[in-house]
């Protein structure tokens, strides 16, 4: 009998696991695959996420495999280059994702939660009766507990165990691949990661440098109903993509593809014993489709919910409702819209010109892309004046 059970290892399961150890309480953490295994990602780590670690006693700085001073980004013939604020030891950096999931079962390990990997989880029963308990079934038997935290990604079985779905319309489908790089490449990128928001509509491809080893993560994510219209297999126009960087011609690869959300969060966050974390509550923002620091943020306060839900002093979706709204808003309402207005293919390329030449614009999308201000207070500082004379400028 165990007080929380967390489904999937991910940053969400992991910090949720540690933080609910820290509270006292007794957690196993499940994961399906063998630890430390391969996660589809490009691997960056925001200078939000460090902070958010480092508020919870978790100092990431040690897996990261190169610090970025900025961001370059790129649509058509529009080059931007932006710089991060903050101290040398405070810059975000790229990861490689099995290494840093590792890392983040090992604190949640060494602050109480028992680890499970290898083990698939295949149901989990909800009791129709609240002084009933949970159930866990995986391949290798089952496990009661008083709460269910799915942490278990894209396709979550616990959030197909609710009955809640994430539209399939929302999907993308993401590939990548670490490619291997010298040191005249890393000079090239100039510590920063590289974004081409105008390669696909409703979409955009990358190249995120890891210099301690000696990799590039080239990839390419696009809305899945968006892919369907293409005249050619989306693995082929990552390869074009990959070919288009000179000097990635030649190398050896072996590109991965993965289904992710990224168009909106899930209408309901769970049950009254069992929430939903991370991917498998579409926490992942739509204009770069970065998904860390939303699955930070949401075990963060799912582990605030179970303890007030312990604590009797709320119902525990009730609170975690209540917890994750700013998130809801920020995804589903200004993200959404920052992404519909600014950041489709036809609209990207005038977007970055007139940032390009507007100073105001200019601070605000650089502050926006190092998540410094929320796509909400980015949009407040897009008045409907500035933004007049700043197309202006662009035109003339």
């Amino acid at each position: 009998m165990t007080d929380v059970v967390v489904v999937g290892a991910g940053p969400a399961g992991s910090v949720a696991a540690k933080r609910l150890s820290d509270y006292g309480f007794t957690v196993s953490l499940y994961e399906k695959e063998r630890l430390p295994r391969h996660k589809h990602c490009a691997g960056y780590i925001s200078q939000k996420s460090i902070k958010t670690l480092d508020s919870i006693g978790v100092n990431c700085r040690d897996v990261l495999r190169q610090r970025m001073n900025g961001l370059r980004i790129k649509s058509g013939d529009e080059v931007l280059d932006f710089k991060f604020d903050g101290s040398e030891n405070n810059l975000p950096g790229n990861v490689y994702r099995e290494e840093f999931d590792f890392f983040l079962t090992q604190e949640a390990a060494e602050s109480g939660s028992k680890i499970i990997d290898s083990t698939r989880v295949i149901k989990i029963v909800i009791p129709e009766k609240e002084e009933k308990k949970c159930c866990v079934v995986t391949e290798k038997g089952r496990e009661e507990c008083e709460i269910i935290l799915g942490a278990d990604g894209a396709n979550s079985i616990v959030r197909r165990a609710l009955g809640i779905s994430y539209p399939r319309s929302r999907l993308a489908v993401a590939i990548e691949a670490e490619v291997p790089g010298d040191e005249e490449v890393f000079e090239f990128y100039d510590d920063k990661n590289f974004y081409d928001l105008g390669y696909v509509q409703r979409g955009y491809a990358w190249a995120f440098p890891k210099r301690e080893g000696e990799t590039i993560n080239v990839g390419l994510i696009v809305l899945a109903e968006e892919a369907k219209k293409m005249n050619k297999p989306l693995l082929t126009v990552w390869k074009e993509f990959l070919t288009s960087l000179e000097w990635a011609k030649n190398r050896s690869v072996h590109p991965h593809g993965t289904m992710l959300p990224y168009q909106g969060t899930v209408d309901r966050l769970g049950h009254e014993k069992t929430l939903l974390l991370g991917d498998a509550a579409g926490f992942v923002e739509p204009v770069g489709g970065e998904g860390i620091p939303y699955a930070i943020d949401s075990s963060l306060n799912a582990a605030e919910a179970v303890k007030l839900y312990f604590e009797g002093r709320a119902p525990l979706l009730d609170a975690y409702n209540d917890l994750m709204k700013d998130t809801l808003d920020e995804i589903n309402i200004y993200g959404m819209k920052m992404h519909n207005n600014f950041f489709v293919k036809n609209r990207i390329k005038t977007f970055l010109k007139m940032t390009r030449k507007n100073k105001d614009m200019f601070n605000v999308m650089r502050k926006m892309m190092s998540r410094s201000i929320s796509y909400k207070q980015a949009l407040e500082s897009f008045s409907l004046p500035k933004f007049i004379l700043a197309y202006i400028k662009t035109m003339f």
